[in-house]
């Protein structure tokens, strides 16, 4: 049984072993749920990955896992019985080199480890789309592109408040180098004031880009518009989202910049509709499947969610919002879906294998590489990102 506070929020859970443990030799009947449940709970968010929740409770002797949605709110639970039968042999066996203490050795462990964890989705069998929802926490070449929502505090305190978030980032971007995960080239960390802002601040900046769409306007908001939550209250970044969706759904001459700007990401096709290597990012014959493929179908449905109003930011979540709201049908939601299903495949099959090979992963693909099926897939994939 999970016990909730009077807005739905957990607070705590009584087992079995709670009940043989502390309330069988309980003489008073009246004694209250809060004195005999475990707490505090530990929980898992809704929209997280499977192989968190089995990792916590393997980790913390735990057979049930309370799951809350993004307001906090209990909408379901997980029992460890059920979650290791829908497991996978090996995949299960590095489900705890995933998930180590967050700590910078823990860190660099987990970075170690998902080279060999991709590996094991493929040699699983594992279905593509579910290897691609992955992707958002294991990326294989990431780069630290964060920032900082703070909550609006006086400007008296402004020395004091923004001296630590300095500090911290500063020690966050140290740590983060030393696992693996190398400082942005385009400096878009929280060691950069301009991505260190109140909630009010961030707004007043939003205004301030959609107000004034220029090449560098256009280019920091491509890259924070897609931000999403990765810690701390969520109710800071949930009211920003709502705010962006609200706001940028009716800047016109906004928008219609973005699409310009973004026109020169061209896919790689020639004349005839035939795979090209004429394009910018080409080394060697080869095919840059993320600026000339992925990229373009990205930034297409960005700009569509952000013109109608969606707030989801992962890409496949956008085109099914797109379609529930009617604004992409059936036919071009699985076109859509299948040609990001198929580049990110293609992509993260070329990163396995260039690190398998000790050189540094690219996205640069040789079409010599592929075989005649996927060639067709791709220049239907690449058609339908164009169209």
């Amino acid at each position: 049984v999970i016990v909730t506070s009077p807005d739905g929020k957990p607070e705590g859970i009584l087992t079995k072993r709670d009940i043989l443990r502390r309330i069988t030799y309980l003489k008073d009947e009246s004694t209250p749920v809060s004195s005999v449940m475990t707490s505090p709970l530990r929980t898992i968010r809704d929209n997280d990955y499977l192989y968190r929740g089995i990792a916590t409770m393997n980790r913390n002797g735990l057979r049930h896992l309370p799951v809350i949605d993004h307001d906090g709110l209990l909408c379901g639970i997980l029992h460890l019985k059920d979650t290791l039968s829908k497991s996978i042999n090996r995949v299960v066996e590095l489900i705890e080199s995933l998930t180590h203490e967050e700590t910078r050795e823990g860190l660099k462990k987990v970075k170690e480890a998902e080279v060999e964890f991709v590996e094991a989705l493929f040699e699983e069998h594992v279905p593509t789309p579910e290897i691609l929802k992955l992707l958002t926490q294991i990326n294989l070449t990431p780069a630290q592109d964060y920032g900082f929502i703070l909550e609006d505090y006086p400007d008296t305190q402004h020395m004091a408040v923004d001296s630590y978030f300095m500090e911290l980032a500063l020690r966050m971007s140290i740590m983060l180098d030393e696992v693996g995960i190398p400082e942005c080239k385009g400096y878009v960390m929280a060691v950069n004031p301009q991505w260190r802002k109140t909630l009010t601040q961030w707004k007043t900046q939003i205004n301030y880009w959609l107000e004034h769409p220029s090449q560098a306007t256009l280019r920091y908001a491509d890259i924070f518009f897609d931000f999403r939550n990765v810690t701390g209250d969520s109710t800071l970044s949930n009211s920003l989202r709502h705010y962006i969706t609200g706001a940028v759904s009716n800047q016109h001459v906004f928008l219609r910049e973005m699409h310009l700007s973004q026109k020169e990401h061209g896919v790689a096709l020639g004349l005839f509709g035939r795979l090209s290597t004429a394009h910018k990012n080409v080394l060697d014959g080869r095919i840059d499947l993320k600026y000339n493929g992925l990229l373009p179908l990205v930034e297409s449905v960005r700009l569509m969610a952000l013109k109608h109003g969606t707030e989801e930011t992962a890409t496949l979540l956008r085109m099914s919002s797109l379609n529930k709201t009617g604004f992409i049908d059936e036919v071009e939601l699985e076109a859509l879906r299948s040609a990001f299903n198929h580049l990110t495949f293609l992509i993260l099959r070329q990163q396995r294998q260039d690190f398998e090979m000790g050189i540094e992963a690219r996205a640069s693909v040789s079409s010599q590489s592929l075989t005649n099926m996927e060639k067709n897939i791709l220049i239907e994939s690449l058609r339908s990102v164009s169209d």
